[in-house]
């Protein structure tokens, strides 16, 4: 009985200690030690993390690595013991772990050629290195300010190659440098970063007598921790930087030349792997081979090498054939240009690129197209990373020609690149958009409980083409089965189920998940994940990464709740909203909050990015709008689930999907300018313009009134074309232009209700009443003044003799007057 059989009966034998509230979420593997073995042998590996109980199967992506058996080491621990094969691909090799409760992260191991050793401390000094034979793979860490020396013993004329995988390993961002140093402290060779290892390093070269030599490992700017492992490859392999031609047909026998070793240009025969795409080629001699690889582009089109001289658009190297075509080519010197030349139709789009830098060439290739009068159609320096790509659209027939030279104008042996010419042709890929923002990990897989289903929204990026697209998914684990819509044109997402049967074996497998144009199959595509093991500043930059093209479906153990939606039987109305009902079905026992997303929206329909069921509920109502520009017709949702539960973690679970018809407005219409004054009534007026016919009456209601202003709801049919709301206002009514009216419409049908809003941006003007005016004031007539007195003049001052005339003649006077009475008697 394998392992993977013996250990799914015995989980199924068990099964009942992990159903109801206790059953666990996805587990979490953080770390496998150690980083690599030879192989050829059998090795034990330690898998750590978290949840880790009821361990099935450790699922490998790369062949060449058989799991002999697991063993179980509390919640975090897991003991593994494999076997690799003796010919086992050299290099990165991903795996997942399986448990009862589903996938872990992915986490990588490496295989190398050489028998491995551990690195013993106290080597931090060049006089008291640590002795190593030579042709080893020493597994070690570098601590902050940490220098580790080994010291091996080589022949004269024997290569010595020193690379690093640090970086690679997936731990850390860990920048390593390696240095060949002779018995007298002399550098013969150091590396920081390369272009074919990016931030790992290597460092080749020829000794120059017999004797010792140190190699020197640390971190690039004397830093590290105890997450800066590393694994030292050293001893007499090949090693090249980049091998020429770059590129050939699928299992083409081709005449290879590998440059950049010290030991000179080695040309070899070697025949090309079968499959197109990017492919790793070891060079190799008859005792040892290179640690890591170089890469090829391997298509199915003729190929032409460059022949010089071609530093000129008059002396270009013509392609081998009619499009599709390749040139490949070495910028060799200083200042060197290569020119190609190739036929185009009048009409074709074409897309070209230069592949160098991804290749792990040094080249940094700028690109230049030009047509038959000599005109540039397409210019590029970074069109993809480092390398150069574009389309363009040829404007006429004949020969055009292309340029390739280096960014900076400068050459080197090893700086090879290959272009690539293809008619521009319609495809796709599909993606796992990540569930939280720089986690490029979690929830990339579906782990479906047993009689229950797990929700996947994947993304469609068609290219060069518009329309429907079909998935499908296989071979998938015993009793599952997946729901995955149409792709509809208007969007670029979908939502996909998938199913278990309540007796589904706990089986898992990687699937190969692809999509297709509904008509035109040609026109498909497959699922890729780019994990990224590395990031680190700016921004969370990803420093290193994997690419994966299989999806991780397996069967879990039953969890405590199941979620279900209660479809509506009527539409949702553009500009209208829908509350959906969404029950919980809770396992005795069970009785935590459960929280609802809803990932996927046709485009235009709005949503609660959370719903809550609260602790002890099992219903809640999911608020859902659509704009006015919503897309229409039948839609497939569904909604997703997520809940604590006992063991840590979160279970995620689905909805079956569920049908939602996104309808026409019922009406549109508008709210001409309203004036009335405070504390009297008057009419707003709704002009109706029907655009979907319904049954039956309506019910509207004018919104957006001001405080102390009100109005009656009115019924309408399909056929209203005018709706008069009389609305009373008070003295106490706010003066001013309210301009937030609308109505909204309510239709019930069969228990439930379509609700839409229109006729929005209505105004309503308040004025103040007029003052009545007050009477005009009597005219006063101001009376006339008096005339003023004359002033009195001012007494004279009389002298003393005026004084004395004065008293006389007064004398005189009052004497006459005596005189005058006395005679009458």
């Amino acid at each position: 009985m394998t392992l993977k059989i013996l250990l799914t009966c015995m989980c199924l034998a068990t099964c009942s200690l992990g159903n109801g509230p206790g059953a666990p979420a996805d587990p979490r593997l953080a770390d496998i030690t150690p980083d690599g073995v030879q192989r050829g042998t059998e090795a034990t590996i330690e898998l750590r993390g978290s949840r880790l109980k009821g361990p099935l199967e450790l699922v490998t992506y790369d062949p060449g690595i058989t799991v002999l058996s697991l063993e179980e080491k509390g919640k975090s621990k897991v003991i593994a013991r494999i076997r690799v094969a003796a010919d086992a691909p050299l290099g990165e090799h991903r795996l997942r772990l399986r448990t009862r409760s589903g996938w872990t992260e992915l986490r990588t191991l490496w295989v190398g050629a050489l028998p491995c050793l551990k690195e013993e401390e106290n080597n931090n000094r060049f006089h008291e290195p640590q002795v190593i034979p030579f042709g080893v793979t020493v597994h070690g860490r570098v601590l902050t300010e940490d220098v580790d020396h080994f010291r091996i013993e080589a022949r004269k004329g024997q290569r010595i190659t020193a690379e690093v995988e640090g970086i690679r390993l997936g731990n850390t961002l860990f920048d390593p440098y390696v240095a060949i140093l002779d018995e007298r402290r002399f550098e013969l060779a150091s590396a920081d970063d390369t272009a074919l290892l990016r931030q790992d390093a290597f460092a080749s070269t020829v000794a120059p007598e017999d004797g010792h030599y140190v190699v020197v490992v640390r971190e690039s700017a004397y830093g590290g921790s105890s997450s800066c492992r590393y694994r030292l490859h050293v001893g007499d392999m090949p090693r090249p930087t980049a091998v020429y031609p770059a590129g050939g047909k699928p299992g083409a026998e081709i005449k290879l030349t590998w440059l950049g070793d010290p030991m000179g240009p080695v040309e070899e025969v070697r025949r090309l792997p079968k499959r197109g795409g990017t492919h790793k080629l070891h060079m190799s001699t008859a005792d040892t081979v290179a640690p890591s690889a170089n890469l090829v582009r391997i298509s199915n089109i003729a190929s032409a090498l460059e022949q010089e001289p071609n530093n000129d658009r008059k002396e270009a190297t013509p392609a081998a054939g009619a499009l599709p075509c390749a040139f490949d080519g070495v910028i060799g010197e200083d200042g060197d240009r290569d020119w190609f030349s190739f036929e185009a139709k009048k009409g074709q789009d074409l897309n070209v690129a230069v592949h160098a830098r991804l290749l792990g060439s040094p080249l940094d290739p700028s690109l230049l197209v030009i047509d038959p009068k000599g005109k540039s159609v397409l210019s590029n320096d970074d069109g993809l990373g480092l390398d150069s790509r574009g389309r363009f659209r040829a404007a006429e027939s004949g020969t055009y020609r292309l340029r390739v030279r280096d960014h900076l104008n400068r050459g080197a042996a090893d700086k090879v690149y290959r272009v690539e010419i293809r008619p521009v042709f319609p495809g796709l890929s599909l993606v796992r958009p990540p569930v939280r923002r720089n986690d490029s990990q979690s929830q990339q897989w579906a782990s479906v409980p047993r009689g229950n289903r797990a929700y996947l929204m994947l993304r469609v990026n068609r290219r060069d083409f518009s329309g429907e697209v079909d998935l499908t998914c296989g071979p998938l684990p015993p009793g599952v089965t997946m729901h995955a819509p149409r792709v509809r044109g208007e969007t670029s997402n979908v939502p996909v189920v998938f199913e278990a049967a309540a007796d589904a074996p706990l089986e898992g497998a990687l699937c190969d998940l692809q999509g297709f144009n509904t008509k035109n199959k040609k026109y498909r595509g497959r699922f890729q994940q780019r994990v990224d093991l590395v990031t680190g500043n700016p921004n969370n930059a990803p420093y290193y990464w994997t690419t994966v093209r299989k999806f991780p479906v397996c069967v879990t153990e039953e969890a405590p709740f199941k979620v279900n939606v209660v479809a509506p039987t009527v539409p949702l109305i553009r500009d209208g909203r829908m509350r959906l009902k969404v029950q919980i079905e809770r396992a005795e026992g069970f009785d935590e909050a459960v929280r609802l997303t809803m990932p996927f929206r046709p485009p235009g329909v709005s949503a609660a990015r959370t719903v809550d069921v609260p602790k002890g509920s099992s219903e809640a109502l999911y608020l859902i709008n659509a704009a006015a520009n919503a897309a229409t017709g039948e839609w497939k949702l569904a909604v997703q689930a997520s809940a604590q539960v006992k063991g840590g973690g979160r279970v995620y679970l689905a909805s079956p999907l569920f049908d939602l018809h996104v309808s026409p407005h019922l009406f549109t219409g508008a709210i001409p300018l309203t004036v009335t004054t405070q504390g009297e009534a008057t009419d707003v007026i709704c002009k109706l313009s029907p655009v979907t016919a319904f049954e039956g009456e309506g019910v509207l209601r004018l919104n957006g009134l001001p405080a102390q202003v009100t109005a009656p709801t009115m019924k309408v049919t399909k056929d209203t074309k005018e709706v008069v709301f009389p609305i009373k206002t008070t003295a106490k009514s706010p003066a001013g232009q309210h301009k937030s009216l609308f109505c909204s419409l309510v239709v019930d049908r069969g228990g439930e209700s379509m609700q839409q809003s229109l006729a929005g941006g209505g105004v309503l003007r308040i004025d103040k009443p007029r003052a009545k005016p007050k009477p005009k004031p009597k005219k006063v007539v101001a009376a006339k003044k008096p005339k003023p007195a004359p002033k009195a003049k001012p007494k004279k001052r009389l002298t003393r003799l005026e004084q004395l005339r004065l008293e006389a003649a007064e004398r005189a006077k009052a004497g006459q007057a005596t005189t005058g009475g006395g005679g009458e008697r």
